[in-house]
């Protein structure tokens, strides 16, 4: 297992534990496929995981996946 694998399995224990951080960051990660087969939809997932617990980076890179991805569902 790769670096990148390992630090995205580490990022999944604390985003699973309330860190926004960590769940932007594995937002991130599914957004642009780093380390993962990129995946709006759990791109976006992750994301608005984040900004509901008040992450301002998950609200603003949730407002990149709408404006990147036009097969997701918009509701304005």
């Amino acid at each position: 297992m790769d670096d990148l694998k390992i630090d995205i399995k580490i990022l999944e224990v604390l985003a699973n534990s309330g860190d926004t951080d960590a769940m932007n960051k594995i937002g991130y990660h599914y957004h642009y496929g780093e380390g993962v087969k990129q995946n709006f939809i759990e791109a976006r997932r992750w994301y608005e995981t984040a900004a509901e617990f008040g992450s301002h980076k998950a609200v603003y890179n949730l407002g990149l996946i709408y404006c990147e991805d036009d097969n997701l569902e918009k509701d304005f």
